[in-house]
């Protein structure tokens, strides 16, 4: 019988893999970021730090943002789900994976659509994947995956 922790790293991986070939096959771009006018101020969510690049996931009065940037570029784009949003992490760790062979330096999956809760880090009902290409193309997944009840650190 499988452990319900092995089943879970199964199942993210297999999400994950999933997330990153839509993403080589339906790329979807960020713009270069610009002033936006809101009416609220926007509210970071969830910041991760990899191969020298900031990902930030923005509320932006409900509508969930990713905000990319490092030395040389900010680029900003929104995300098929509701806000608030969050990286995947398992056991406090950012699940990062990386496939060479094709071209990723870096692949992570965005958990959106969360449910109320008290859990830290909630549970959601989306899945999207975002890859960091070899050429430092930051590439969002433009396909979502309904996860159901995902509880990446349960």
């Amino acid at each position: 019988m499988i452990s319900i922790r092995r089943r879970k790293v199964f199942i993210t991986s297999l999400v994950l893999f999933f997330c990153i070939y839509s993403c080589t096959k339906n790329e979807v771009g960020l713009q270069q970021s610009g002033s936006q006018k809101g009416l609220a101020k926007p509210v970071v969510t969830d910041t991760a730090r990899i191969n020298g690049y900031l990902f930030e996931l923005i509320d932006n009065n409900g509508v969930a943002e990713l905000k990319v940037s490092n030395d040389q570029i900010r680029i900003e784009g929104k995300i098929k789900m509701s806000a608030p949003c969050y990286f995947v992490r398992y056991e406090n760790r950012l699940r990062n994976y990386e496939y060479p062979d094709i071209g990723i330096k870096a692949a992570v999956m965005i958990l959106g659509d969360t449910l109320p809760s008290q859990n830290k880090p909630p549970c959601g009902r989306t899945l999207q994947g975002i890859s960091l290409r070899e050429d430092d193309k930051v590439v969002l997944s433009s396909t979502t995956i309904n996860a159901e009840n995902f509880c990446p650190d349960s």
